[in-house]
């Protein structure tokens, strides 16, 4: 299977570093074949500059995506997406950049949430876990999502591995399978280490080996995805760890031409709407 990564950031979103280039440089140096940007999203008539870029840096994004993707198209395969917490009241907007045609995709990272435009910003606590998967699944349901980034993210406020994380991941892989959308093995792990020694970053509790046993019993699709949020992600990124991850829990990765079949079959949805 050639090396893939939709999941990828930009300076843009103010916690990631290096220049649009450079991540492109890196992932040809490290035999990359296909590389998606996908840079947090805007929130409508809202600004948080450390977290995700703003509406008026829409423009430049794709415009610069798509100048890499013309100077690059005989040595990778360049897409452009954004990464997408679902926020219902913000949804209109989003499928708006679907339809204009300069996003190609986009993948569901949940984070935070938010009830409407005015309402706080709110971190997910350990009392919220089916909150979460809530919120996840009702993304999903939208039928607008590629995969679900890092879906055992709660892993960064449920720090338990108990019965109740054990039945909200059990519902949340359930419905991925049921609805055919692919769940992110989001493999930054090591990557994650470069980051805290140059201390651009910070570690990651996941992958959870609680959530990815039961995607492997359940049998649901997994992509591969970096999350980069510096070129460096590119460099000594753990396939090897990866490999035997995927081994020890028997996961059904499917390949970067799987993966942007579902982008066209999302588009053409789009469209018929």
């Amino acid at each position: 299977m050639s090396k893939y990564n939709f999941h990828s950031h930009t300076k843009r979103c103010g916690h990631a570093s290096g220049e649009d280039e450079e991540y492109v440089l890196s992932a040809i140096e490290n035999g990359y074949k296909t590389l998606g940007f996908s840079d947090h999203t805007p929130i409508y008539g809202f600004t948080q500059p450390r977290i995700r870029m703003n509406e008026g840096q829409i423009i430049d994004y794709t415009r610069s995506v798509n100048s890499l993707k013309e100077k690059y198209k005989d040595e990778i395969d360049i897409h452009i997406g954004l990464e997408v917490e679902y926020f219902p009241f913000n949804m209109p907007y989003v499928e708006s950049l679907l339809k204009e045609g300069e996003i190609e995709y986009i993948i569901l990272g949940q984070h935070f949430y938010k009830e409407s435009r005015e309402s706080e910003l709110y971190l997910y606590d350990e009392n919220e876990l089916s909150l979460y998967v809530d919120h996840v699944i009702k993304g999903i349901e939208t039928g607008l999502f590629l995969y679900i980034a890092h879906p055992d993210h709660y892993g960064l406020f449920y720090h338990r591995q108990d019965e109740n994380s054990y039945n909200e991941a059990k519902r949340l892989i359930l419905k991925a399978k049921e609805l055919g959308i692919p769940l992110e093995l989001n493999i930054s792990k090591l990557a994650n280490n470069i980051r805290a020694e140059k201390d651009l970053f910070f570690l990651v509790p996941f992958p959870i080996e609680q959530f990815w046993k039961l995607v492997g019993e359940i049998g649901a699709d997994v992509v591969l995805g970096l999350d980069a949020h510096t070129p460096l992600a590119y460099y000594d990124s753990p396939l090897e760890w990866a490999d035997e991850f995927i081994k020890k829990h028997n996961l059904h990765v499917i390949s970067s031409e799987e993966v942007i079949a579902r982008i066209n079959k999302i588009k053409n949805n789009l469209a018929l709407k």
